[in-house]
């Protein structure tokens, strides 16, 4: 805690590219993003902002089987909070998922820091879908911190 209170502003703006099918099939898809993201802090009235570019490779495996790697470019935009900042700078993901029903997906999903040259965090999570929401449980191994932590979320989705 840094004792510094401050109206924190953030916006961004992203243009998506409709999916890119490749190889004359929707099961292997590239997926485009880019983006802009502002940071507004009161205390110092200071603006900063930064490109953001997103970038993801998904190939259907099988009717119930999908995997994906992705590439992710965010600086860091604020030195007062952690809230809303990226990770790290320059990430790789990849993930395999499997659906055994319409409202079951077990996912793995692995975090590679770039920059650092090393794992990130490895999360394994479960997700079951309800009529208008989501509950979703998560373990997560953090290797850059040797730490983990298990997560129960939930979500809405405006049907």
């Amino acid at each position: 805690d840094t004792g510094a209170k401050s109206w924190h502003k953030e916006y961004a703006a992203f243009l998506h590219h409709d999916p890119i099918y490749l190889f004359g099939s929707k099961n292997t898809v590239l997926d485009l993003t880019v983006g802009k993201k502002w940071v507004h802090e009161s205390i110092t009235g200071h603006t900063k902002s930064t490109e953001l570019y997103y970038t993801r490779l998904a190939q259907k495996l099988g009717r119930k089987w999908d995997t994906w790697v992705g590439w992710y470019r965010e600086d860091i935009t604020s030195s007062l909070f952690d809230i809303g900042q990226p990770d790290m700078a320059k990430e790789l993901r990849n993930g395999i998922r499997w659906s055994p029903s319409d409202n079951d997906t077990f996912s793995v999903v692995n975090r590679y820091d770039i920059g650092k040259g090393h794992q990130y965090e490895t999360r394994y999570a479960w997700l079951h879908k309800f009529c208008c929401w989501a509950l979703e449980l998560s373990y997560e191994k953090e290797q850059y911190e040797d730490d983990s932590s298990v997560k129960l979320q939930y979500y809405f989705y405006n049907l």
